[in-house]
C-alpha cells in the first residue's frame, strides 16, 4: 500500500511563499550556469557553498569577507545563490539524489510541519512540488555536467605523457593524476595535479594557463615548468625550465612572485606562505629524462636525490662530512650507482628491504 499524501494545509506559508519565485530562480540559475564565476578574481561557486554550510577553512574565511566588501555585485552574486540554496534546500555533500529520493524528501517535510495554514487548490500544490523538482535537478545537472566534463589522467607506475586538447603537454611522474577538462572553454585553461607533472604550455594571453596543487596555484607567463604537490604535509614546488611563472596561493588577491627559468618557488603549508629561491638540484627532471648528474655534491645531498628518484630511502652514516661526488648516470640501476659510490668514495652500502645505508 502506498503513502498517503499529506493535508497540504500542514505546510508552513514561508515555503510556498518561496516557491512564487520559483521562476525568477531558475533564471538566476539558467544565468549561473552560463557564467558561473562572472568575476575577475578566482571565487569559486563551491566556496560560496561552503560558507553556506559552515564548513570553510578560516583562510577561506577571510577571502570570502574581503571579496564581499569589494562590490555591491559581489554581493548581489552571493544573495542570488543564497537564495536558490534555501529554495532547494540542499546539503553542499548530497549532490548526488535521484528523483525519488528527492520527492520523498519533500514529503517527509510536509509530514514535519504542524503549522496550520489556509486552504489551497491542491493543483496549485502539486504543480510547485514538481517545479522544486525541476530545479533540483537543474542544480544536479550542472554540477554533473561540470565534472563529466573533465578526464582524469593517472600514470601508475610509470611516466605518462598527456597531450592537451590546446595542444600543451604534460608528463606526469610516477603515481601521480591529472584532471584537466575535455576542452578548454571559457576564460581560463585549469588543470588540477596530484603528485609532480612537467607542463609545456602553448602560451595564450586571452587565455591563462593555471596548475592548481593543493592550496597553490602556477600559472603560465609562457613557458616550461615542473610542478610537485607533497601529498604528506601539503607544501607545493614549482621549478621553471624555460619562461616565467606566476606562483601564488589559492584565494591570494594577487601574484605572490613571478619565476624565471631555474627559480623554485615553495608554498610551506604550515606558514601558509610563499618562498623564492634559486634551484639548485640540477636533477629536479630526472624523473622524466632518465638521467642524474651530480658536481662536487655531497653525499648527503647525492642521498636525498637517490631516495626522490628510486623511492627508496637511501641515507649517509659517512663520518667524513667532507665527501663530494661528481659524475653521470643514465638509466643506470640504483645496485649500478651504488656500486660506482662505493668504489669512487671508499664507503659501504648496507641494503636492507626497508632503506640503504652508506658508512665507512
Amino acid at each position: 500500500m502506498g503513502a498517503s499524501v499529506a493535508d497540504p494545509d500542514t505546510l508552513p506559508i514561508i515555503f510556498f511563499k518561496k516557491l512564487h519565485f520559483r521562476l525568477g530562480v531558475r533564471r538566476w540559475f539558467i544565468a549561473l550556469s552560463i557564467n558561473p564565476l562572472s568575476m575577475n578574481s578566482e571565487m569559486d561557486i563551491n566556496l560560496i557553498l561552503k560558507i553556506l554550510t559552515n564548513a570553510a577553512s578560516d583562510e577561506e574565511k577571510v577571502f570570502f569577507e574581503k571579496w564581499m566588501r569589494e562590490s555591491s555585485g559581489n554581493r548581489e552574486y552571493y544573495q542570488k545563490i543564497n537564495e536558490l540554496w534555501e529554495l532547494s534546500n540542499k546539503q553542499y555533500d548530497s549532490l548526488l539524489f535521484h528523483e525519488a529520493a528527492a520527492k520523498e524528501k519533500i514529503r517527509l517535510r510536509i509530514l514535519e510541519k504542524q503549522i496550520r495554514i489556509r486552504k489551497v487548490n491542491t493543483r496549485f500544490w502539486i504543480s510547485a512540488a514538481a517545479s522544486l523538482l525541476i530545479l533540483l535537478g537543474l542544480v544536479f545537472s550542472y554540477y554533473s555536467l561540470r565534472y563529466q566534463n573533465y578526464l582524469v589522467y593517472t600514470s601508475k607506475n610509470q611516466i605518462r605523457e598527456i597531450t592537451l586538447p590546446d595542444s600543451s603537454k604534460v608528463w606526469l611522474n610516477k603515481h601521480s593524476s591529472l584532471r584537466a577538462p575535455k576542452e578548454f572553454t571559457g576564460h581560463q585553461r585549469k588543470v588540477f595535479l596530484t603528485g609532480e607533472g612537467f607542463f609545456e604550455v602553448v602560451h595564450n594571453v586571452q587565455k591563462p594557463f593555471r596548475v592548481k596543487a593543493g592550496r597553490a596555484v602556477a600559472e603560465d607567463l609562457g613557458t616550461s615548468f615542473d610542478v610537485k604537490l607533497n601529498e604528506k604535509n601539503g607544501d607545493v614546488s614549482v621549478i621553471v625550465h624555460s619562461g616565467s611563472v606566476a606562483f601564488y596561493k589559492t584565494f591570494s588577491w594577487q601574484r605572490e612572485i613571478i619565476l624565471k627559468p631555474n627559480q623554485k618557488g615553495q608554498y610551506i603549508t604550515s606558514g601558509h606562505e610563499v618562498i623564492q629561491s634559486k634551484n639548485r638540484n640540477r636533477n629536479y627532471l630526472s624523473w622524466k629524462t632518465g638521467i642524474l648528474t651530480f658536481y662536487d655534491t655531497p653525499l648527503d645531498e647525492v642521498c636525498r636525490q637517490l631516495s626522490d628518484y628510486f623511492g627508496k630511502p637511501v641515507r649517509s652514516e659517512v663520518d667524513n662530512t667532507g665527501l663530494v661526488l661528481t659524475g653521470s648516470f643514465q638509466n643506470e640501476s640504483l645496485e649500478d650507482i651504488l656500486k660506482t659510490i662505493e668504489f669512487t668514495l671508499d664507503v659501504h652500502a648496507s641494503v636492507s628491504s626497508k632503506e640503504i645505508i652508506l658508512r665507512n
